[in-house]
C-alpha cells in the first residue's frame, strides 16, 4: 500500500484515526455511518455475523428451543436486513464515483487528472470490500495460502459474539480465519489496496490453539477443533465445559 494511504478502524467503542489525503477504513457494518463521515475512500467491512439460514419448520415458540425461538428468529432477520441495507448503501455511493469518472472521461479530460477533479469536490467512496466469516460459495479464493479447512468455517463463523469469555481454542480460530480471510478477501477483489508483492501469510498463536502448523493441519487436529467448537454458539459457558469435558476437546 503507497505511503499516502492511513487506517481507520472503527470497532465497537474506539476510533483510531489519522487524516491523510487518501484514507482507507476498516469497520463494523453498524458503524457505516460514522465511517462515511470521516471521508473515507476505500471500505473494508468486517462482519463476524453468519449468513441468514433458511428454517424450513421453524419454532412457534417465543424463547425456544434456546437461540431459535420467535424473538431470536426476528433478531437475527432485523439484522440481516440492516446489514443488507448497509451493503446497498455501499454500492450506490461506489456507483456514484464510477459515473462520476466516466462523465468526466466522455468530457474529455485526461484518465491521469480525473481523480484530481474528483477529489476537488470532496473525497467520494472509491471502493469497497467486505470480509464475512463464512462466505458464499462463489468466494474467489486466490492462492492456496493459509486458509481454515472448510470443516471449520461455519461454526467459527457461529461463535458467539456477545459479552462472554472465549476458550484458547476458540481464539486461536475467529484470529486465523479472521486473519486469512481479509487478505484472500483483499487479493481476490480489491487488489490495487495491496503491495505489488504481498508477504506470504504466517499466522502464529502461542497460547495453544487449534493447530501446531497453520499451514499443514492434520486430520486429528481437524476433528478435534470440530468438537470444540460445536457447542461454541451456545452461551450457557456451563453447557460448554460440561460437553467438552465429556468428550475430551
Amino acid at each position: 500500500m503507497s505511503s499516502d494511504f492511513c487506517a481507520r478502524r472503527f470497532g465497537v467503542g474506539a476510533l483510531d484515526a489519522v487524516s491523510t489525503s487518501r484514507p482507507t477504513a476498516a469497520y463494523t457494518t453498524t458503524r457505516a455511518h460514522a465511517c462515511w463521515a470521516s471521508l473515507c475512500q476505500h471500505l473494508i467491512v468486517s462482519d463476524g455475523a453468519a449468513a441468514l439460514r433458511e428454517q424450513i419448520t421453524p419454532s412457534t415458540w417465543q424463547l425456544w428451543p434456546p437461540g431459535q425461538g420467535v424473538l431470536f428468529r426476528a433478531q437475527e432477520i432485523s439484522y440481516n436486513r440492516a446489514r443488507e441495507l448497509g451493503y446497498e448503501s455501499l454500492e450506490d455511493r461506489t456507483s456514484s464515483y464510477r459515473n462520476m469518472v466516466d462523465a468526466l472521461r466522455e468530457c474529455g479530460v485526461p484518465p491521469d487528472k480525473v481523480r484530481d477533479e474528483i477529489d476537488k469536490r470532496g473525497p467520494f467512496l472509491h471502493s469497497y470490500s467486505y470480509v464475512e466469516l463464512e462466505p458464499s460459495e462463489k468466494f474467489g479464493w486466490t492462492h492456496g495460502d493459509q486458509r481454515l479447512p472448510d470443516k471449520l468455517v461455519p461454526l467459527v463463523a457461529r461463535v458467539r459474539t456477545d459479552l462472554d469469555s472465549f476458550s484458547m481454542a476458540e481464539l486461536s480460530a475467529l484470529m486465523f480465519h479472521g486473519y486469512t480471510m481479509i487478505d484472500h478477501c483483499l487479493r481476490a477483489y480489491q487488489r490495487e489496496l495491496l503491495p505489488e508483492a504481498p508477504p506470504p501469510l504466517k499466522f502464529q498463536f502461542p497460547f495453544g490453539g487449534i493447530f501446531k502448523d497453520w499451514d499443514h493441519p492434520t486430520d486429528e487436529e481437524i476433528e478435534r477443533a470440530i468438537a470444540h467448537l460445536r457447542v461454541s454458539g451456545s452461551r450457557l459457558s456451563t453447557w460448554r465445559r460440561f460437553y467438552r469435558w465429556r468428550n475430551k476437546c
